[in-house]
């Protein structure tokens, strides 16, 4: 099969083919692409250093959940218990601190 494989000998964890990885990384990369260069277009055309910097925030925010999505696709690819469990505990940190990031970047106001 070229797909996702889930039952009792994989522990039910999935495990992914190879073409299955190659698919979801080239569709996820489709989309990824628009948003990173949007948001450095944003970025340039703020003037203000408070939204800059703020917008910054959002940027690397989103940056990490980025990699916290493709070091799961890794994982489930490779399907090495060891590093699934380290990009579990890295996967966390990562998501919450992205998430963190993403909302003081925009969701936050800015304090005068």
């Amino acid at each position: 099969p070229f797909g996702v494989t889930i039952n009792a000998g994989t522990g039910w964890s999935p495990v992914w083919e190879v073409p299955f990885f190659l698919y979801v990384v080239v569709i996820e990369t489709i989309g990824i692409f628009p948003a990173l260069y949007l948001s450095f277009q944003i970025y340039k055309k703020f003037e203000d250093e408070i939204l800059k910097k703020k917008w910054k925030f959002f940027i690397f925010g989103l940056c990490s959940i980025l990699i916290f999505m493709y070091g799961i696709f890794i994982s489930n690819t490779l399907d090495i218990p060891t590093f699934r469990t380290i990009i579990g505990v890295v996967g966390l940190l990562l998501a919450l601190v992205g998430a963190y990031m993403m909302y003081y970047g925009v969701g936050r106001q800015i304090e005068k």
